[in-house]
This record gives structure tokens, C-alpha cells and sequence, in this order.
């Protein structure tokens, strides 16, 4: 497993890669271009609703985005047939509660991100 990011994900990707008890850390390391050619060649990227997506998206690559506060509505959905979507199947009278999401749930709750079944993830 590869985490990427910018230089200020390093930490959350290292509690990723504890969590997980694997994974290499990459944040603040690649180049945009580079960043793509690793997306364009994984079995599958994981990714939120962020400029990955739209990354992956441009390489063709694999990809599952999770959308949380933001919905795939606003068109920014992945492109391609390989894509896939994760999202709560529950009708939350405040969800999206931003064109761009947040770090932290306006309401105190985020059910948004709770009603993702995590299995459904895996490939």
C-alpha cells in the first residue's frame, strides 16, 4: 500500500500506515507527474472527493472515490469505466454540506462517513 499526498498528509499517512500495519509513506515525495504515472499503474486508488480523483481520472486509472460531505452530483464523479463510488445510501437532509467538503462535520455527527460500509470497498 502507497500513501500519497502533499508534505502536510505525511502525518495523517503515517497513522494510516500504523493503523493498517503496512504501508509506505510518500507524501511530499512525488511530483504531480509522478504522482499520476504510481496512480496509473495501481490495482486500485483509493481516494476522496480531491484532486487525486480527478488525477486518476485523467490516467484512466482504477479508482474508487469516497464521497462524504460532497456528493457525485456535482459532476466531479470519476470519468471512467473503471471507476467506481462509495457513499452512505442514507438520505441525510444535510448532505453536501459543501461544494468542498470539510475536515470536520459542521452538524457533530458524520453520518456521512458512517453510513460507508468499509467492506464495500475492498476489490
Amino acid at each position: 500500500m502507497l500513501l500519497i499526498g502533499a508534505p502536510g498528509d505525511i502525518a495523517l499517512c503515517e497513522r494510516i500506515a500504523k493503523a493498517a500495519g503496512r504501508g509506505e509513506v510518500l507524501a511530499g515525495k512525488l511530483s504531480l507527474l509522478g504522482t499520476a504515472a504510481l496512480m496509473q499503474g495501481a490495482t486500485m486508488n483509493y481516494v476522496n472527493d480531491s484532486a487525486p480523483l480527478h488525477i486518476a481520472s485523467a490516467m484512466n486509472a482504477p479508482v474508487t472515490a469516497i464521497f462524504c460531505s460532497t456528493v457525485p452530483a456535482f459532476g466531479f464523479g470519476p470519468l471512467h469505466e473503471n471507476g467506481r463510488v462509495l457513499e452512505t445510501s442514507v438520505k441525510l437532509d444535510c448532505r453536501p454540506c459543501g461544494l468542498h467538503g470539510h475536515r470536520a462535520c459542521p452538524k457533530g455527527h458524520f453520518n456521512c462517513a458512517m453510513g460507508i460500509d468499509p467492506k464495500a470497498a475492498v476489490i
